[in-house]
């Protein structure tokens, strides 16, 4: 016992530090696109994605990264390609109400939001009159939410 305890400390000794090293990914492409993205819209890509992105606790699609206008959005697609997922990534957006990452639960709910979703596994969010979704992490405690959005997307469903 003693033996293979010390040949498994041996092992993790030589082989964890190339264990611990993240590989580097290649940088993700960007695809320029004439019009901005929106939920049931075809995506006009024909190479598979090797990126996923969680649309909800127990959805994920493969993504891209497109570009309209100067804005960055991640879209997550099904396998007919179609836009079933968006995600705003650039820090600069305002969704028509006016509302942007780090904005207030307040800020968001004096929009006319619907009552904030507890969606387990995911987070926090509300669908503004726009129809983008803020949304705001996990608090410390069961049942919390941050004060601020995190993120803002669309999402059929």
């Amino acid at each position: 016992m003693r033996t293979l305890r010390a040949a498994l400390c041996l092992a993790l000794a030589i082989f964890a530090p190339a264990c611990a090293r993240r590989p580097e990914l290649p940088p993700r492409p960007v695809l320029q696109v004439a019009a901005e993205p929106r939920l049931g819209a075809t995506l006009p890509v024909e190479a598979p994605s090797s990126y996923m992105t969680l649309a909800a606790s127990a959805q994920t699609y493969p993504s891209y990264l497109v570009r309209y206008k100067g804005l960055l959005y991640e879209v997550g697609i099904d396998p007919q390609r179609t836009i079933q997922y968006i995600l705003m990534m650039d820090a600069n957006f305002k969704t028509p109400e006016g509302i942007r990452r780090g904005s207030s639960l307040a800020d968001v709910l004096a929009t006319g939001a619907k009552p904030l979703f507890h969606e387990p596994g995911w987070g926090c969010h509300t669908q503004l009159p726009s129809g983008w979704r803020a949304a705001f992490p996990f608090g410390d405690h069961q049942g919390e939410c941050g004060p601020r959005v995190e993120w803002l997307f669309q999402r059929e469903s």
